[in-house]
């Protein structure tokens, strides 16, 4: 992912992004909120280690919240959209 101007990027979930979220403990939670903002202000952050996901659907990718857990989002201008979180075998139900 190419580095970007320096911006706020709108964001929006899909439900099922909230049903696992909640599904994690409240360290996990805060992590993940931590990285959503990092995520806002500056998707390509070398911390967030982000990949771009071999899916059919342009612009979506995995950024890392820790060792074990992974953010999935897809870009649209300037909306983030978080898509799904959890361990890292998520990664293989959208790539």
């Amino acid at each position: 992912m190419q580095e970007r101007r320096q911006m706020e990027y709108r964001i929006a979930y899909r439900d099922v992004f909230f049903e696992h979220f909640y599904q994690m403990t409240a360290d996990e939670q805060k992590l993940i909120t931590r990285k959503i903002e990092l995520l806002r202000a500056n998707p390509a952050h070398r911390s967030l280690r982000t990949k771009i996901l071999r899916t059919k659907v342009k612009n979506q990718y995995e950024s890392s919240v820790s060792m074990d857990i992974r953010i999935i989002w897809q870009l649209d201008g300037d909306q983030i959209l978080f898509i799904d979180v959890g361990h890292h075998d998520i990664t293989k139900k959208y790539g």
